[in-house]
């Protein structure tokens, strides 16, 4: 996501008005007065209507009557922050991205000096209510985040991080307090951190001493507090921690920020009420809140909640929130999109949550949304406590995929969010040949970061030339028409056929001699198969294919991996010059072949598998269908149970009557065998790697050809008994059935799927590889 900034400072001017000034690069500069619309005390009603259980130390404010409405009050802060010639700014930035080929998006950057008279009940506002008449607020959209990033010295840049990124997740709930649901939002982001390969996570308790233990033992870039959180008059933000005897201990803003000053932190969450409050009070600490107290000691970026917020919505922001970073969304969109999941909820808790941003930009851990998918992983084996120091739960996420870190049912049955639209997406830009994770994120290297730790990929990384299209050519809009999932996954030639059918071949040999990645794969698969009236020229038609393999084209990286795999021999053109062809090599085939897996591309995995024996394990990211009953009876099989299973028959009737007894609370009249499988079956078609899995076995006797379509599904994304079986159906063969191809008998091939399967624990291809040698 690219975004376009809009910095707008507030500062004190005379009487009770502000000095407002505006400028971005795109839009120029303006300024304009502001004059406060309303005081926080109004808002009573709106943003403190919290009845049920939530994360502030003290009783529930009541709620008076609600004059106004969050959309009233949003438009009233729009229209006073934004008029006259600083509204000109706005709308000038906003044209301009939307002019841009690319989706791009604009950022406001709130500043104010918050130790400036009368700037602290500006500071106070919730200005995430923002939003123009008849409009969405401004914070739901990814397109549109606000950022608060106060008179603190110039945007911090970060340096690469090497190794794994670290986070360090505290949960405090002492006795006495309300009791809040953290073992509910522990598990819901544990899964999506334990889904992600180079993060190490470690729950530490929420006592000082071992806060300061670990925090002297590792270097953290992630700090989560989920628990109960105030801001006092007089002491200014507060969070509540532990004492080593469960009893709560208050500890200050200054005093948590001075424990984390040295560490090279790229984001603290904080998941409790008031963490985000800044205090009306003239005179009192400017950066008094935990949050600001945090952003003054150089914290590039802080999370935090700046009203009262119920305890479930603090989990469904969490859960979003980690969700999109480990899809490669930057911090700002990530946040925007865990408001708008907060945009029905009681009140208006959406606007609760607040972004400080000292860094350049979101992207706090170098990452794209296609280099964090290349790496999500099937999540590892449960939480395991250090041998050392005070109580740590860790959830090492290690490069490694070992017998223990098998795609568990847990992780099948969190929420997945669906495939993100094109302006999301970005399959073109990651440098995926060197990638390091965060929660979520987590993706550590990126576009323009390829010095970080290689992927399992290895090899080269890709060099993306950061090339804007010239809007003037035809083949731009050509290109732009392509639906993005083809640019990943297109099973014939007609990507070029159809840029070709809107433009001439020379209009899209403009854009790629410009350095455009899509339109030098239109070319070289022209070239490569003589479209668009070119002589077919192999040799040529490579050339560019490669070019577009190294920008991080899925397409082209699938195309040129074959190429190199097989080789292309050179050729004379009409004049008789020699073109270089592409020499065999077998390690380029297979780094470009794992790129492009890593980008999603089927054919890839494919051509890996068959042609080196190489077995890549893509994690399930089909979201389970929450209606069918046998989502809710997958989760709870033993995730042992998909490494081994050793229930003879067909289907494994152990399993089935697992899901069976599962179902008769969830579905009445659903007790049935067969009408257990036909649940089961329903979610194979779907793609659900574990009712693939299922269904695969029970129609083993009857199909081994339709066995095998299913039994792959399940063995790509990483069920080692899935593997096991397709071990044994390779090594046979199976003949065709219906719509469903042969199984060629291929004993290289099995053994290849027995070595994966032993690998991640399975005790049958262990057995069976012992036999074989």
């Amino acid at each position: 996501m690219k975004y376009l900034d809009v910095y707008v400072d507030i500062s004190p001017s005379r009487g009770d008005d502000f000095e407002v000034s505006a400028k971005s690069a795109a839009g120029g500069e303006g300024n304009s007065a502001l004059k406060l619309p309303f005081k926080v005390s109004d808002l009573s009603g709106v943003m403190f209507d919290i009845s049920s259980a939530n994360r502030g130390m003290s009783v529930g404010i009541e709620p008076t009557a609600r004059i106004e409405t969050a959309t009233t009050f949003g438009v009233q802060l729009f229209e006073a922050l934004f008029q006259g010639e600083t509204r000109e700014v706005l709308s000038r930035t906003e044209s301009e991205a939307r002019r841009q080929p690319e989706s791009t998006g604009v950022r406001i950057r709130l500043t104010m000096n918050l130790a400036a008279e009368g700037m602290a009940e500006v500071a106070s506002l919730p200005w995430e209510l923002m939003r123009r008449r008849d409009q969405a607020p401004f914070v739901v959209s990814v397109h549109t985040p606000v950022v608060r990033a106060f008179d603190t010295p110039k945007p911090v840049f970060l340096q690469p991080i090497e190794g794994k990124l670290r986070i360090l997740a505290l949960v405090s709930n002492p006795t006495g307090t309300a009791a809040l649901n953290l073992s509910e939002e522990k598990e819901r982001i544990g899964t999506i951190w334990n889904s992600l390969d180079n993060v190490e996570v470690d729950f530490v308790r929420p006592v000082e001493e071992d806060i300061l233990f670990s925090l002297a033992q590792h270097e953290y870039h992630v700090i989560h507090y989920m628990g109960h959180g105030d801001f006092d008059s007089g002491s200014g933000g507060l969070l509540m921690l532990e004492h080593a005897d469960g009893s709560g201990q208050l500890v200050t803003g200054d005093t948590f920020a001075a424990w984390l000053q040295d560490e090279p932190l790229r984001l603290v969450f904080l998941n409790a009420c008031n963490t985000g409050t800044t205090g009306q009070q003239t005179g009192l600490h400017p950066f008094a809140g935990v949050a600001s107290a945090l952003i003054r000691n150089g914290i590039p970026s802080v999370v935090a909640m700046q009203f009262p917020i119920t305890d479930e919505a603090a989990i469904t922001f969490a859960q979003t929130f980690y969700q999109r970073i480990a899809q490669g969304l930057p911090v700002d969109a990530a946040v925007s999109s865990g408001r708008l999941r907060l945009l029905t909820s009681k009140g208006s808790e959406w606007a609760t949550p607040v972004l400080y941003m000292r860094a350049a930009d979101g992207e706090l851990f170098g990452q794209t949304k296609e280099a964090a998918k290349s790496r999500r992983r099937k999540p590892a084996a449960g939480i395991a406590a250090e041998t050392a120091g005070p109580p740590v739960e860790s959830l090492a996420a290690t490069s490694g995929e070992t017998a223990g870190d098998t795609a568990a049912p847990q992780a099948f049955m969190a929420s997945l969010p669906p495939p993100k639209p094109w302006y999301l997406k970005a399959p073109v830009l990651g440098g995926i040949g060197a990638v390091v994770l965060i929660v979520g994120a987590i993706a550590m290297s990126g576009r323009g970061s390829p010095d970080s730790a290689a992927i399992a990929v290895g090899g080269e990384a890709a060099q993306p030339l950061n090339v804007v299209p010239d809007p003037n050519n035809p083949a731009t809009k050509a290109i732009a028409a392509i639906d993005a999932a083809r640019w990943i996954n297109d099973s014939d030639d007609s990507v070029p056929k159809d840029v070709l059918a809107g433009a001439s071949i020379e209009q899209v040999r403009a854009l790629a001699e410009a350095g455009y990645d899509k339109a030098q794969y239109v070319l070289g698969a022209a070239q490569f198969w003589g479209l668009g009236g070119t002589p077919a020229s192999r040799a040529t038609g490579a050339v560019w294919l490669d070019k577009a393999a190294g920008q991080g084209l899925a397409l082209a990286e699938h195309f040129s991996g074959v190429n190199y795999a097989n080789g292309v021999p050179g050729e004379k053109d009409s004049q008789g010059i020699e073109i270089p062809g592409l020499a065999k090599d077998e390690s380029k085939a297979r780094v470009l072949l794992r790129r492009a897996i890593a980008h999603g591309n089927d054919g890839a995995w494919n051509d890996l598998k068959n042609t080196f024996l190489e077995i890549v394990v893509v994690p399930d990211t089909t979201p389970p269908d929450p209606d069918n009953p046998a989502t809710a009876a997958l989760a709870v099989i033993d995730k042992n149970r998909w490494t081994d299973d050793r229930a003879e028959g067909n289907p494994p009737r152990t399993i089935l009557d697992s899901v069976k007894r599962e179902m008769v609370p969830i579905a009445a009249n659903q007790t049935d065998l067969s009408l257990a499988m036909s649940s089961i079956t329903a979610l194979a078609i779907n793609g659900n790697a574990y009712a693939s899995y299922l269904h695969g076995q029970s129609v083993l006797s009857v199909s081994m050809a339709e066995a095998a379509k299913y039994l792959a599904v399940a063995a790509k994304a990483g069920i080692p008994a899935a593997m096991y079986q397709m071990g044994q159906i390779t090594d046979a063969g199976a003949p065709a059935d219906g719509d469903n191809p042969a199984v060629k008998a291929d004993p290289e091939l099995a053994k290849a799927w027995y070595t994966k399967a032993a690998e991640l624990g399975n005790q049958a291809a262990r057995s069976t590889l012992k036999a074989m040698q």
